[in-house]
């Protein structure tokens, strides 16, 4: 298995661009080599290297954490200071939580950032909502391409979408 950071530094010598990043860091870990990886002392590096894979026309960026004790706020300036400084647009961040059915009450488990969507869209990109929970949508949601209920739904969209476009479906 590839560390993370050594496949991002390939990438950027090789020259690949991607439209779109989905990072899911862990809190902590050990390399085969010894190596530690604390969420907290390597995130903004780790961050900023592959802010060197992203194209010119990058769809996304979504930073996923399980780390109970990192604040959104900490997501929040990462993503501006690294993509939304140098890009343009803005970001969002936002606590994650586990509903806790005998209380009614939400049990803290994380944070998540990402560009939004309103952004992309005026920015001319396809945008699409996941939504799998019946509730009245946002306003800015009819501005988007489609609202889908389901992954399927969201799969068949993505896959109609490619092939009137030419895209290799995958």
């Amino acid at each position: 298995m590839d560390d993370c950071a050594k496949f991002v530094e390939r990438e950027i010598r090789r020259g690949h661009k991607y439209d779109a990043i989905i990072m899911d860091p862990p809190s902590y870990g050990r390399g085969p080599g010894g190596e530690v990886w604390k969420l907290e002392d390597n995130l903004w590096d780790f961050v900023s290297l592959c802010s060197g894979v992203l194209s010119d026309d990058a769809l996304f960026v979504l930073i996923n954490s399980y780390t109970t004790g990192l604040a959104p706020s900490v997501l929040s300036y990462i993503t501006d200071s690294i993509f939304t400084a140098r890009r343009g647009g803005s970001s969002r961040a936002e606590e994650l939580g586990l509903p806790v059915t005998q209380s009614g009450l939400v049990l803290p488990c994380g944070a998540s950032a990402h560009s939004e969507a309103g952004w992309m869209k005026g920015a001319g990109k396809k945008v699409i909502v996941y939504r799998n929970r019946p509730q009245r949508p946002e306003l800015m949601y009819k501005l988007f391409d489609g609202i889908f209920p389901t992954a399927a739904d969201v799969a068949r969209f993505l896959k109609e979408f490619d092939e009137m476009n030419n895209h290799a479906v995958v």
